[in-house]
């Protein structure tokens, strides 16, 4: 026996989560706590925290949008239930918010982690694959969460991931090819760095005076961003350019990437000016003013360059830097001439 799922249109949908949302306004003005006390507040906790974020994924499905609007609706949940409902009354909300959602982030993460590491075993089993695992936690990520939260997700995880657990030697060779050596993206990083550290001091010392809880807590936050460019500083040895069997792979740490078809290249020279009349001409790294390109690729049709949390432009010819060029272009040239 099939039991076929309903999806309902999308105004229904809306109009249903209206309607509860409007109900439940209503139980907050009219003071309801009063005259039913624990029980009502125990009922509003669940209807604002679960069932009004399941309501999406259950009249529409697992689309997209609906998961979007599901996460969203349950962080507008906890955040009104700490509002509305009395202090005294919110021991089902602290259970959620400091249990329950702790113990999912966990699972999810590792849920996502498992699902990378399987990918990356079956990429590493073929002959010629990247085995890039910046790349394969986008796809796992997209698939089970909405887009403009997976950007975020997946470049948090992938900082964390190349800072504390890609400690494995990137070897260069005729088909990966380093970037950083010669430019000043690990020294800009290098001296962000620093002064995050130094300012994070200077700043905990004044701050502490006047409060300490505010104090720590800017003192954790520039600590993570310290942390963040620390992550990103380590992406830049750890994902090169490369040339595959069909593509080239143009990256720029987790900053920057995008996927060329051989087939789609027409031209590759070493240039290091470009004529500013020339359309659609992007440079690969997004520290134009501090890194100098000396790779010119041009395409016969646009393609698109992806920046880190989801930006993207479109180009037809895209200036790079590479160490060593002139093997760069001596290798690229022997797979466009195949």
């Amino acid at each position: 026996m099939y039991i076929k799922r309903i999806s309902f249109p999308l105004w229904t949908s809306i109009a249903v989560i209206t309607l509860f949302i409007c109900i439940l306004i209503v139980f907050v003005i009219s003071n309801a706590y009063h005259r039913y006390g624990s029980p009502l507040a125990l009922g509003m906790t669940i209807d604002m925290v679960i069932i009004l974020p399941l309501l999406p994924l259950l009249l529409s499905g697992r689309s997209g949008a609906a998961k979007y609007v599901s996460s969203v609706l349950f962080t507008i949940g906890i955040l009104c239930a700490g509002r509305v409902i009395p202090t005294s009354e919110q021991f089902l909300l602290r259970y959620i918010k400091y249990w329950i959602v702790p113990i999912v982030e966990l699972l999810s993460v590792s849920y996502l982690v498992i699902r990378v590491r399987k990918a990356l075993k079956h990429l590493d089993s073929k002959a010629d694959s990247s085995g890039d695992f910046y790349n394969e936690l986008k796809k796992v990520t997209f698939s089970i969460i909405p887009n403009k939260i997976a950007y975020v997700v997946t470049s948090e995880i992938a900082v964390i991931y190349y800072l504390f657990f890609n400690h494995k030697k990137m070897l260069y060779n005729d088909k990966k090819f380093s970037y950083h050596k010669d430019t000043g993206a690990i020294a800009l990083f290098g001296v962000l760095i620093f002064m995050v550290i130094v300012e994070t001091m200077a700043f905990h010392l004044l701050l502490v005076r006047w409060s300490p809880k505010v104090a720590w807590i800017l003192t954790v936050i520039t600590a993570y961003a310290g942390v963040q460019l620390w992550g990103m500083t380590r992406a830049f040895l750890k994902r090169p350019i490369e040339i595959t069997s069909n593509s080239l792979l143009l990256r720029y740490g987790l900053l920057a990437e995008t996927e060329v078809p051989l087939i789609n290249i027409q031209s590759v020279e070493l240039l290091t000016k470009l004529d500013d009349s020339e359309p659609y001409v992007q440079q690969l790294s997004p520290l134009k003013l501090l890194n100098d390109f000396n790779v010119v690729v041009r395409l016969h049709q646009p393609a698109e360059l992806c920046f880190i949390y989801g930006k993207v432009k479109t180009y037809q010819t895209i200036a790079f830097h590479v160490d060593k060029k002139q093997l760069f272009i001596e290798c690229l040239n022997s797979k466009l001439a195949v």
